[in-house]
């Protein structure tokens, strides 16, 4: 995904990452056996139209950019991206059934992810980066004690490491209870809101600091660009149905029934199970108070207190 960032402006990057929700919708429906709509089918439809719409002006805008890229190049950076997106929307539906499925608590996944990834790369990526020809030092892609001692000796690049890692530590909790409170799929659909703000940054730069290599120009070609992000976002609402185009109910997705829970002898604050799927939406909830009134069957001798009560408070009153 990065990769692709060295060749594409940011704006267009982003954008080219919503192709994360046809992959999260796919292994939705084969791994969580998620049933989709027509008319979510038709919102990520749009959804792709919109990706293709973004890279077509891409390329169209490359005369007119900041920084001349070779159009191989940014071909090869756009199609990193989409493999890329492959691997985050398979992750993102792991982290769902995680949740859902096993009932691990959201703040656990956001922190094993970080230990693995901290493993991977100290025993396996630098490894490999520091064997590799590059620009680096010593001649190397990338030298892990070249980077610790640019961070050492430059407040600015410690400032801006801290501000990176609170940003994608609090980037990552939010994404991680929109998909423990909705589904993957809408977690992915929510990325798009970050497309304008950085678009925006970008032309921002540009205009304040026209000499700058960062930013990007408003040329004829990014009405384009603007016709891909509005009609992404309408992609968006359409997978949602909030925007359902008049559809009928065969397009829609059926409102789910209510289904009585399963009610065992267990402390207060515990998750109650349903008997469906357990990462179905709704499979369970937590009783802050244990003061729930639900369908179920209680054993015999309960049952019979209950009845004793009962009449004890009748002939109370």
């Amino acid at each position: 995904m990065y990769v692709g960032l060295f060749y594409n402006s940011p704006s267009i990057w982003q954008m080219i990452r919503g192709s994360m929700i046809v992959f999260a919708t796919f292994f939705s429906v084969v791994f969580l056996k998620r049933k989709m709509s027509k008319l979510k089918y038709l919102g990520v439809s749009m959804c792709v139209i919109a990706v293709t719409i973004v890279g077509i002006a891409n390329m169209l805008s490359e005369a007119e950019q900041v920084q001349k890229v070779d159009p191989a190049l940014k071909i090869y950076g756009m199609i990193m991206v989409v493999v890329g997106m492959m691997f985050s929307g398979a992750q993102i539906v792991v982290e769902e059934y995680f949740m859902k499925g096993i009932a691990i608590p959201p703040m656990c996944i956001v922190g094993m992810e970080g230990v693995w990834g901290v493993i991977a790369v100290f025993a396996f990526i630098f490894p490999i980066v520091e064997r590799l020809p590059g620009d680096d030092a010593g001649g190397c892609m990338e030298s892990l004690s070249n980077d610790v001692a640019m961070v050492h000796n430059s407040p600015e690049l410690q400032k801006v490491v801290m501000v990176y890692l609170v940003s994608v530590f609090t980037y990552n909790i939010a994404g991680m209870m929109v998909t423990y409170a909705l589904s993957a799929v809408h977690r992915t659909m929510l990325e798009a809101s970050r497309t304008a703000v950085v678009w925006v940054i970008g032309l921002t730069i540009h205009a304040v600091y026209p000499s700058s290599s960062y930013g990007e120009t408003w040329n004829r070609w990014s009405f384009l660009q603007l016709l891909g992000f509005v009609l992404l976002v309408l992609g968006q609402g359409t997978y949602a149905e909030l925007i359902q185009w008049g559809t009928g109910p065969r397009w829609r997705s059926l409102p789910s029934m209510a289904e009585p829970l399963i009610s065992p002898d267990r402390e207060p604050g515990q998750l109650l199970q349903s008997p469906r799927s357990p990462w179905s939406p709704g499979s369970s909830m937590k009783s802050p108070n244990a003061f729930l009134q639900l369908p179920v069957d209680l054993p015999e001798d309960a049952t019979m207190a209950l009845e004793e009560l009962d009449a004890g408070a009748s002939g109370g009153a």
